[in-house]
């Protein structure tokens, strides 16, 4: 029997089937890996920013309780003397952009602005509507904090009621830009790092002059800021994600949750965490920080060299099966062939010794069996009661002196397979007959 086409086809058939479920398997591992290794990336720079944030925040509480919140200033505040107020406060801003501070904002309680110190000379309009974070701490006299557009700039803002007493008086604001975080986190983490500001709160909110300090995003919900652009030396049009991964990042900024993704062109980690306005909540900008991943890359090699020695093991186990099959196929019909010629020599030599008239035994060294026919049992004037069917059948009838002769002859022939022909002398009749002829 042989194998045929059919057959074949199944081993095809079975080896895609191992290949295309060594492959699942490895690539389910592989995503699984990844995405546990994005998160813990997603969570280690979440952790890195909050310590930045708070660090920020830390100063601009310093700032406000060692120079702000003090009777010389909040007098010269309530008084409404804003030159006065500007000039006391000029030299401690100045000290104060040492340590990223780039605005400090007065508002009065109806949230009109009072005192810009980053622009002394644009006071007067009206903030309820561009920030929220202002109109919201002197409605309800506590501080709050976090990043918001402004109409010149935007900032991580830290806004505090300021009391004359017990009599509200309005409201500071100590800010810093984004660019003072991306440093941060460029100098202590080494990340390739950005800042993008949704096109909708900068239409709405900055001043029309002020709006030529922003440029399109590779996002297109979102510009970048020309700045921040400049410092970290960012090429916005190599873009490192397709546009189709950037359609579906910015659906998933939305969720608000920081995330991580992978792109194995660039063989780059890219981490978007998104920034909510404090009052609103809807997401106006988003932090990028990017970095190489090695360990992703590796992983990518590790999993092409299991696919490849998967692909060979399997390759070369169904190889020596198909062998092992063809070779037991081959084996068997070696032996159906060699049986039906056995049966047909066995018949044609039955055939002969009946035609013959012959007498016939055959005798197995190993086991001692002894087989003879009627005829041979007729020859010798014996029955099937007279034999036991053993080697002693035939050794004790023959002549002694022949068993001597023949003895030597028989084991040449069973130990070195030589060919022989002898003539001897058999005890006719039963053993225990006192007749002893030979024959």
């Amino acid at each position: 029997m042989k194998i045929n086409f059919l057959q074949k086809r199944y081993f095809v058939l079975l080896f895609i089937f191992l290949i295309s479920f060594v492959y699942y398997s490895a690539q389910n591992y592989h995503q699984k890996n990844i995405s546990e290794y994005l998160q813990k990336r997603t969570d280690s720079i979440q952790l890195s920013y909050n310590a930045i944030y708070a660090k920020h925040k830390d100063i601009a509480d310093i700032v406000f309780k060692t120079e702000i919140n003090k009777p010389e200033i909040l007098e010269l505040f309530k008084n409404r003397e804003r030159v006065k107020l500007q000039e006391k406060l000029f030299t401690d801003y100045k000290e104060l952009r040492h340590f990223s501070v780039r605005q400090l904002h007065f508002h009065l309680p109806n949230n009109d602005s009072f005192l810009r110190m980053h622009r002394p000379k644009k006071f007067g309009d009206n903030l309820s509507k561009a920030r929220l974070t202002v109109k919201y701490v002197n409605e309800h006299l506590k501080p709050i904090d976090g990043f918001e557009e402004g109409k010149i700039f935007n900032g991580f803002r830290f806004v505090y009621p300021l009391f004359d007493g017990q009599k509200h008086i309005g409201s500071v604001e100590i800010s810093f830009s984004a660019l003072a975080f991306i440093k941060d986190i460029m100098n202590y983490y080494k990340l390739i790092s950005n800042f993008h500001i949704s096109k909708k709160v900068v239409g709405e909110k900055v001043f029309k002059e002020e709006q030529s300090n922003y440029i399109q995003s590779p996002l297109s919900k979102y510009y970048c800021q020309k700045s921040i652009v400049k410092y970290t030396g960012i090429d916005l049009k190599n873009r490192v994600l397709t546009s189709l991964q950037l359609n579906k990042i910015q659906a998933k900024i939305q969720e608000v949750k920081a995330f991580s993704v992978y792109d194995p062109q660039s063989q780059n980690i890219v981490t978007f965490m998104p920034i909510i306005n404090s009052i609103s909540k809807e997401v106006v900008s988003v932090f990028t920080f990017r970095d190489k991943a090695f360990y992703v890359a590796s992983e990518e090699r590790n999993l092409q060299i299991i696919l490849f020695i998967s692909c060979l093991i399997i390759a070369i186990g169904l190889i020596l099966l198909y062998k092992e099959l063809t070779y037991k196929h081959k084996l068997e019909d070696d032996i159906a062939n060699n049986t039906k010629d056995i049966q047909a020599s066995i018949s044609l030599l039955s055939n002969v010794i009946k035609g013959a008239n012959l007498g016939y035994w055959d005798w197995y060294p190993q086991t001692k069996e002894h087989i003879v026919n009627d005829r041979w049992l007729e020859i010798l004037g014996l029955s099937r009661e007279d034999i036991s069917n053993t080697d002693s059948d035939w050794s004790q009838r023959v002549y002694p002196e022949d068993l001597k002769k023949i003895s030597p002859i028989i084991k040449d022939a069973i130990e070195k397979n030589k060919p022989y022909s002898i003539r001897l002398l058999l005890k006719l009749l039963t053993l225990n007959s006192p007749l002893q002829q030979y024959l």
